[in-house]
C-alpha cells in the first residue's frame, strides 16, 4: 500500500471575449492603431483588414495601419488563449477618401495691387483657411484678395465634413 499528496492550484478563469477599439473617423493616407480590449487572457492575435491596408494582416496586439483605400472595410480580430480557445469580433471602419483642393495659378501683381486668390475643392460642405492670413481680405472663404507688399506663398487648406483635408498653395 501507498499514497501519496498532490496540491491542485484552482485559477478562476475569465472568459476569453475578442474585442478591440479604434477611430472610427479615418482619411486615406491617416494611421490609426487598434487597441485589442480583449479579455480572458489571450496570448496571440491575428488581425485580418479585409484589404484596407497592405500587408493584410497583422499579429501584433495593437497594431498600427496606414489606409490606402477609400471605402468600407470589416476588420476581424480573432484572439487565441494558452488552452486553445479562440475568440473573434468584426467591426466595420469606413475610410473617406481625401478632398483634393486646388488654388488658383501663382499670380504677379503690382506694388499696392491685389490679387484674387481662389480655391476649389472636390468635396463640397467643408471649411477653407489661408495661412499666413497677412494681407488677406477673407482667411476662410474660398475665394478672397490678398495685397501683399512683398511676395508671400498661401496655403489654403480645406477640411471636410468627414474632418478629412487636403491643401494647396498660391504665390503672390
Amino acid at each position: 500500500v501507498s499514497t501519496d499528496d498532490i496540491t491542485i492550484n484552482v485559477i478562476p478563469c475569465e472568459a476569453l471575449d475578442a474585442g478591440f477599439s479604434f477611430d472610427d473617423i479615418v482619411c486615406v493616407g491617416d494611421c490609426r492603431t487598434f487597441t485589442d480590449t480583449s479579455s480572458g487572457d489571450p496570448i496571440s492575435w491575428l488581425w485580418d483588414f479585409a484589404g484596407a491596408v497592405d500587408p493584410p494582416t497583422s499579429t501584433e496586439q495593437n497594431p498600427t495601419v496606414c489606409f490606402d483605400t477609400p471605402g468600407i472595410f470589416n476588420i476581424q480580430l480573432t484572439v487565441t488563449n494558452a488552452i486553445g480557445e479562440s475568440s473573434s469580433t468584426t467591426n466595420s471602419i469606413t475610410i473617406f477618401d481625401s478632398p483634393i483642393v486646388n488654388a488658383a495659378t501663382d499670380t504677379i501683381i503690382d506694388l499696392g495691387g491685389s490679387a484674387s486668390l481662389i480655391a476649389t475643392a472636390s468635396i463640397p460642405g467643408g471649411t477653407y483657411l489661408w495661412v499666413p492670413d497677412d494681407y488677406l481680405d477673407c482667411e476662410t472663404c474660398p475665394v478672397t484678395s490678398a495685397s501683399p507688399p512683398q511676395e508671400i506663398v498661401y496655403l489654403v487648406t480645406y477640411v471636410d465634413v468627414n474632418g478629412c483635408s487636403g491643401s494647396d498653395s498660391i504665390r503672390v
